[in-house]
């Protein structure tokens, strides 16, 4: 409904107009731990005696210096049995020296 001409709007077109305008923005907020895609990596492990793929996954950023890990499947590469790499905080993948 619209004001009728040569009047003022009313209380009801007031009231409409405000439920109708676009909800004001808030500024910025900051920003959440970023997921970085980490990339597939063969290590050898000592608990294990044999070299493991850690398949490619995504780890959540947590500071310049620790990432959140998923649990990921490690697998040997003759076709030995899965073993599973718990997750937890670590530091960032470029700085782990192995599991």
């Amino acid at each position: 409904m619209t004001s009728i001409p040569g009047r003022g709007p009313d209380a009801i077109d007031q009231a409409r107009r405000r439920a109708l305008a676009p909800i004001p923005q808030a500024p910025g907020l900051p920003a959440s731990p970023s997921d970085r895609w980490v990339p597939e990596r063969r290590i050898f492990s000592s608990e294990y005696q044999r070299e493991i793929i850690i398949p490619g996954h995504y780890e959540s950023q947590i500071t310049g210096q620790q990432s959140t890990v998923p649990t990921l499947p490690g697998y040997g590469t003759g076709g030995q049995l899965p073993v599973v790499i718990p997750g937890g905080i670590r530091p960032p993948p470029d700085q782990r020296p192995g599991l």
